[in-house]
């Protein structure tokens, strides 16, 4: 795998071509900046950090034995976490104030939805109203998973600093959230050195699944800025290690091509996916759509397959094919597309 990886032609990666972006002629403005926006805080929420962020209630839960507790707080958690699975962020909110008196679990539960809802102000709130002793690494950490999402990188450092300074320690998810702060901040070094610092301590100790998720953040801050040779690099060293490389991995991999249009190598990296037993999901069709955006017709080859795989298109996926059609001065074919995706394009006037 490793091997097939570094024979990709660097010669190729040298090559960077102006991506040539023509006039929408007679067709709707689409505002792709908030098509991209969207679809980075659906990646943060449900990418490759989903499975240890859903952990985190489990954790809450377990903190206090549940025979400890009173049973209208035992219950209140249940529903919280059921609202949370649905992604019923308002019904997991009213659980929580509908609680006169909730005790520093329930104060964690709230601060995590408010995390997966990008909720702000209702976060600073509750944060200023709980009493420092109350704040655990989940409290923390919770908040820092906030800003981040909101590329608040000097908060998220802040409430890190503030954490250390309170005595309390972090845990492997308060590094892999500050991990994934700095990749969606655009600060891949500093993702990197966060994810050395704990490379031979905490990372040793953490469990499969952890390491996989720590090591597709390191890839995705790197992939983000379309450096696809140190992504590839991080990705080899992880195969040295052991770790089974999973869909996120080699996502990243061909998200780092995205940037500069390596279809040829993104293509390569699709197809030892494929080899491995990875069926492609539609995620993985959308980056590789992007890759290959110069070349309309091998887009259409993918929209096809994936259509067969009984895949619907997201919403960036239609994004992306959209600029293949702009691309290539097809004005009828953007028309089509356009028409299909109905409401699933963002139409404002840009």
């Amino acid at each position: 795998m490793a091997a097939a990886l570094a024979r990709a032609s660097h010669s190729n990666l040298l090559k960077k071509s102006k991506c040539l972006l023509l006039p929408f002629w007679n067709l709707r403005s689409i505002t792709t900046r908030a098509l991209r926006t969207k679809q980075e805080e659906a990646d943060y929420s449900n990418g490759p950090n989903r499975d240890i962020f859903s952990a985190k209630l489990d954790k809450i839960k377990m903190r206090i034995p549940r025979a400890q507790r009173p049973v209208e707080l035992n219950r209140a958690s249940a529903q919280m976490a059921a609202c949370v699975k649905k992604r019923d962020f308002h019904g997991a909110w009213d659980v929580y104030q509908n609680i006169s008196e909730p005790d520093d679990i329930l104060h964690d539960t709230a601060l995590n939805v408010c995390a997966k809802a990008f909720w702000t102000r209702r976060a600073a709130k509750l944060w200023d109203h709980m009493p420092p002793t109350q704040k655990s690494v989940i409290s923390y950490t919770s908040m820092m998973d906030l800003h981040g999402r909101h590329r608040q990188i000097d908060k998220v450092e802040l409430l890190f600093e503030e954490m250390t300074r309170n005595g309390v320690e972090p845990n492997v998810i308060t590094y892999t959230v500050l991990i994934q702060a700095y990749s969606v901040a655009g600060q891949p070094q500093q993702a990197l050195a966060m994810f050395r610092s704990v490379h031979d301590t905490l990372f040793r100790e953490a469990s499969l699944a952890t390491k996989q998720v720590m090591y597709t953040s390191v890839m995705t801050a790197f992939a983000r800025s379309g450096d696809y040779a140190t992504t590839r690099e991080i990705f080899i060293e992880m195969a040295s290690e052991g770790l089974q490389a999973t869909h996120t991995h080699y996502n990243a991999l061909m998200a780092a091509c995205a940037s500069h249009g390596y279809a040829e190598i993104a293509s390569q990296v699709f197809e030892m996916m494929k080899q491995k037993g990875l069926d492609p999901r539609i995620e993985d069709y959308t980056i590789l759509i992007s890759c290959c955006r110069k070349d309309l017709d091998r887009c259409c080859e993918l929209m096809a397959q994936m259509r067969h795989a009984n895949l619907q298109p997201l919403q960036r996926t239609y994004q992306e094919m959209l600029q293949a059609y702009i691309i290539a001065k097809d004005v009828a074919g953007a028309k089509a597309l356009v028409t299909e995706a109905g409401g699933r394009l963002d139409t404002g006037s840009g």
